[in-house]
């Protein structure tokens, strides 16, 4: 049987041994879904609609265990724009699509990796790689809030 977890706990120093819920930028904005953590405890997350965790969020806070969320690596985009004009195209566009991003220092712009940005970047000759690394949206998308 899971744990269900319905709020974030109040105390966020461990008080028991760490387990870890590492979760993908679009895992982490689904609020209500079962997970199961890296020492094999099962949950059941039922937060509010729009609750987005964040990296180093304690679900779970007791003697017997302590749950954290991490941010799992996945496939982005590193984006580097060659002059500013460019950065504002591409984040111009990611927000028409509704995408989010996240903004580094030097310009430099991480999106979700996928085939259609890819195709749309290699069109445009704007330079990109693709690396594993951890999602952490500054700029999101939403529906015309």
């Amino acid at each position: 049987m899971p744990f269900i977890i319905e709020s974030l706990a109040l105390e966020t120093k461990p008080q028991g041994p760490v387990e870890v819920l590492s979760l993908t930028w679009e895992e982490r904005c689904k609020p209500r879904q079962r997970f199961v953590t890296d020492k094999g405890t099962e949950i059941a997350c039922s937060f509010p609609r729009g609750t987005v965790f964040k990296e180093g969020d304690v679900l779970y806070n007791s003697l017997e265990k302590t749950i954290v969320i991490q941010a799992q690596e996945e496939a982005v985009f590193v984006i580097h724009p060659k002059d500013t004009n460019q950065l504002c195209i591409v984040v111009h566009h990611l927000g028409n699509w509704h995408r989010s991003g996240q903004l580094l220092l030097n310009d430099i712009l991480l999106a979700q990796a996928d085939s259609p940005l890819e195709e749309w970047l290699k069109n445009r000759n704007i330079p990109y790689q693709v690396e594993q690394k951890p999602y952490h949206p500054n700029l999101r998308g939403s529906a015309h809030e």
